[in-house]
């Protein structure tokens, strides 16, 4: 799943009367009030006012919220998939103007031209709270991922794996995630906890994450290489089925990061956090 609160799929969450009949789109939107914080230093945080769950169901292709697929396999309690998705980490990079470096982060106090540091993910960064350059950083691109997905449906609950690759020669890096959620409720009540896991390559954190000063003033190389990188996340979406088609949702996602992006210079949170809170109507 995204990590980002843009696309809510509610409507997977509460449920539905049982007289409505099975369909194969769903199209839903929820009004309210969310916050993605922005782990880049100086950055704003991302919010959220609507949300849409959006997806549509072929006999074997779909689009399920941003992603376009191909089912293999579809059974009562396993699907496989062959997804095409995006990265998500490019929409940090639309909400800030001006980006700085911690100056503690790089170890020093009076940048002194020429200057040249390294910095390797293995380092103990301590975040001073003070800023030592300011800087326009450098504009990075939604990458395309294309892979394979596993679904499986249990009493015990539902699991997701999927394994992605960028096609759009962006990063042109991998990544790996499963995700462990169940839903259960109580009359009008439902709720559906998850965990998470996530892998990201080397290529993905260092386009990212990674940093070369050079690049914009030559007196000054100050540079950052992003490395292989396991993330962890929790998360929890509520909701309260007020009719067949109202509801009342919330959902909440934590993520930590893998020390190949926090200890980034560009960074200054070790994990990033979201909430929304608001109605959600399915059509």
């Amino acid at each position: 799943m995204k990590h980002i609160i843009l696309l809510v799929f509610f409507s997977s969450v509460y449920a539905q009367d049982e007289s409505l009949v099975e369909r194969a789109w769903d199209f839903g939107i929820g009004l309210g009030y969310g916050v993605q914080s922005n782990p880049f230093i100086g950055a704003d945080e991302v919010p959220t006012y609507i949300t849409f769950d959006l997806a549509v169901y072929g006999k074997r292709f779909f689009f399920d919220n941003g992603d376009v697929g191909f089912t293999l396999v579809d059974r009562e309690t396993y699907g496989l998939n062959l997804i095409a998705t995006y990265s998500s980490e490019r929409i940090y990079y639309s909400f800030f103007n001006t980006l700085g470096i911690l100056a503690n982060d790089i170890g020093l106090t009076s940048p002194a031209p020429p200057l040249v540091v390294e910095i390797t993910p293995s380092d103990t960064l301590v975040n001073p709270g003070f800023i030592l350059l300011d800087f326009d950083l450098p504009d990075r691109a939604f990458a395309i991922n294309v892979g394979a997905e596993l679904l499986l449906s249990k009493p015990f609950g539902n699991l997701q794996i999927q394994a992605l690759s960028d096609i759009s020669s962006k990063h042109t890096g991998q990544e790996f995630s499963i995700e462990y959620s169940r839903t259960w409720g109580s009359g009008r009540w439902r709720f559906q906890p998850s965990i998470g896991i996530n892998w990201k390559s080397s290529d993905l954190v260092d386009y990212y994450y990674g940093f070369d000063f050079k690049s914009i003033d030559p007196n000054i190389s100050i540079s950052y290489r992003g490395e292989d990188v396991i993330n962890y996340s929790v998360g929890l979406v509520s909701s309260y089925r007020i009719n067949n088609h109202v509801s009342l949702v919330a959902s909440m996602k934590y993520n930590r990061f893998g020390s190949a992006i926090s200890n980034s210079p560009l960074v200054v949170d070790n994990f990033s956090k979201s909430f929304f809170t608001g109605v959600f109507y399915s059509f």
